[in-house]
C-alpha cells in the first residue's frame, strides 16, 4: 500500500490542490465520462507524469442508487458515492488528500463529512476556504478546463440531497456501501500523459 494520493475529480478544488501540492499519485473515479475526459486533459497539461489510479464508479452508483430507492433513501446518494470512493481508494493508499471545503456542497457538511470519513486518514487542506479564495489562485488553460468540469451537473445527483446523515440511517447506509464496493472497477494505473494519448 502506498502512502498518500490526491482524490482528483478535476473540479476547481482538487485542481487547486494538484497545482499547490504536486502529488506523485492521484485517484480518479469515472462518474461522468465527459467530465473525466476534461479532468484528465487538465491533469496531463498540469502534470503529465503524475500517476493516475483510475476507477469506473458507475456500476457501483447504479447498484447503490437502486438499493437506496427501494429503501426510500435516494437522497443519500451523494454521501454513498463519496464514501464508496474513500473506501476504495483507502485500499490503495494510507492517506488521502481531498478538496472538501466545509459547507460548500451536501457531502461537505460536518455531519456528512463524519459519515464519509469513517476513521480513514483524510487530509483536507481547503477545509476553511471558499470558492472565491480558490478562484483567485487559478489561471491558465488547465485551470479553465477545471472550471468547466466544476460547472458540469453530475448525472447521478438526486433532486433532493441530504445535508445531514441521520444516525438512524448510518448502519443501513454503511451496509449498502460496503456490500456494493466490489462494483467499483479498478482500471489500472497510468501516467496522465499516457491516459490522454489513449483517449
Amino acid at each position: 500500500m502506498s502512502n498518500r494520493a490526491l482524490l482528483y475529480s478535476g473540479g476547481l478544488d482538487s485542481f487547486a490542490l494538484l497545482r499547490a501540492l504536486r502529488p506523485k499519485s492521484v485517484v480518479h473515479f469515472i462518474v461522468d465520462p465527459k467530465a473525466s475526459k476534461l479532468a484528465l486533459r487538465a491533469l496531463a497539461i498540469e502534470n503529465p507524469e503524475v500517476e493516475v489510479y483510475l476507477f469506473d464508479h458507475r456500476p457501483y452508483l447504479k447498484s447503490v442508487r437502486e438499493r437506496l430507492k427501494r429503501a426510500g433513501k435516494f437522497h443519500y446518494l451523494c454521501e454513498a458515492c463519496k464514501r464508496g470512493m474513500i473506501e476504495k481508494a483507502s485500499q490503495f493508499f494510507e492517506e488521502l488528500i481531498i478538496g472538501d471545503s466545509v459547507g460548500q456542497v451536501a457531502s461537505q457538511t460536518l455531519s456528512n463529512m463524519s459519515f464519509i470519513t469513517n476513521g480513514k486518514v483524510l487530509l483536507r487542506p481547503l477545509a476553511g476556504s471558499d470558492k472565491e479564495d480558490i478562484e483567485e489562485f487559478l489561471s491558465g488553460n488547465s485551470a479553465n478546463i477545471a472550471r468547466r468540469v466544476s460547472s458540469m451537473t453530475c448525472p447521478w445527483k438526486p433532486l433532493r440531497v441530504a445535508t445531514a446523515t441521520k444516525r438512524r440511517d448510518v448502519i443501513e447506509l454503511e451496509e449498502i456501501v460496503l456490500e456494493e464496493l466490489a462494483n467499483i472497477r479498478y482500471l489500472g494505473m497510468k501516467t496522465a500523459q499516457e491516459l490522454t494519448v489513449m483517449g
